[in-house]
């Protein structure tokens, strides 16, 4: 795997946990407003306090306060720390994420958007 195939390995990882963390908190009575500038914030924060994908996951949960993560958020959670920390690569995901962390948020952001349009479009289809 070369250096941009895994850059994008990481962002992809990433943007799924992000993407099951915004689900749980959404469901757990999260602020609609502001949920994505308090997801923003905590990852940003959990990535300055962390040295590891998986202690980074584990402090952005703690921060958002969700107890106990989904089943999709947990596979979320192994799939980036089983490509990053398993491979020995924690020191490198880290610095692509100071990097990349703001652009991986808005790619959620957008894909949450799509998500949600093409559900909408599908209920008025039915």
């Amino acid at each position: 795997m070369d250096g941009q195939e895994q850059v994008e390995l990481f962002r992809q990882r990433t943007m799924d946990v992000i993407l099951a963390l915004r689900a749980q908190y959404l469901a757990m009575g999260g602020n609609s407003l502001t949920h994505w500038d308090q997801i923003a914030a905590r990852a940003t924060g959990a990535l300055r306090t962390t040295t590891t994908a998986a202690q980074w996951s584990s402090e952005v949960l703690r921060r958002l306060r969700i107890a106990a993560p989904s089943s999709s958020l947990s596979l979320a959670m192994v799939a980036l720390e089983a490509d990053v920390d398993g491979r020995g690569l924690s020191a490198t995901w880290r610095l692509v994420m100071r990097r990349e962390l703001p652009v991986v948020i808005a790619e959620a952001r957008l894909e949450a958007d799509a998500r949600q349009k093409a559900r909408k479009k599908e209920m008025d289809n039915a």
